[in-house]
């Protein structure tokens, strides 16, 4: 039974960084999505009157969401690497 309840928490965590990752890649995402939205209303307006604000907020939203979809891609590739490491498919039962 000890040893039921310690693979339980092992798979508890990675279950836990499964949905950190999906998190970070939703807000990533979300991120990026908004991004195109500045650029096609608001980049070539502030362009166009001289202000550059536009262009930064782009480029930091962008380089922001890229990140966060980037970890939350590699979160997610290490935690079903551990998952398939775990006990095979009794294991891949329980997290389905």
């Amino acid at each position: 039974m000890p040893n039921h309840d310690r693979e339980q928490e092992q798979v508890d965590a990675v279950i836990a960084e499964m949905r950190r990752a999906s998190a970070l890649q939703l807000f990533g995402w979300t991120l990026l999505i908004f991004d195109g939205l500045i650029i096609a209303m608001w980049l070539f307006v502030g362009y166009r009157s001289g202000s550059n604000f536009w262009l930064y907020w782009f480029v930091v939203e962008g380089v922001i969401g890229s990140a966060l979809v980037l970890i939350g891609s590699h979160l997610k590739t290490r935690a079903g690497r551990h998952i398939s490491r775990l006990d095979g498919d009794d294991v891949g039962r329980r997290v389905a």
